[in-house]
Formats: structure tokens, sequence, C-alpha cells
């Protein structure tokens, strides 16, 4: 998540907008990767494997 906070703030000027966005988007892939795998086994690393689908579905 810290990478997501990063690039959103390299890429907003309201950096709490911008901490926002990425919690939010954190959320959508972590709700992603509960479709297809337990939560007791999805690591961090996941989230990137799903990101760009999530992203996809938002416009």
């Amino acid at each position: 998540m810290t990478g997501m906070i990063l690039a959103l703030i390299c890429t907003e000027q309201d950096i709490k907008a911008a901490v926002v966005n990425a919690v939010y988007l954190h959320g959508l892939c972590a709700d992603e990767l509960i479709k297809i795998e337990n939560e007791r086994t999805i690591v961090a690393s996941q989230l990137s494997d799903v990101l760009g689908k999530v992203l996809n579905g938002l416009y």
C-alpha cells in the first residue's frame, strides 16, 4: 500500500485526497482478491495482480 500511496501523492496536488484514494483502491483490490483467494492466504504482493482489473472497473 505504501507504493500505492506514493504513486498517488506524486500525481495529486492534495495529499489527503491521494491517501484516501490509495486506501480506497487498496480495499477494492482486497475485495477482488477475496473472490478468487481465501482471505487467510492473501499477501500484499498480490494486490498488483488485480489492480488493473479494479482500475478498469472504475470507468
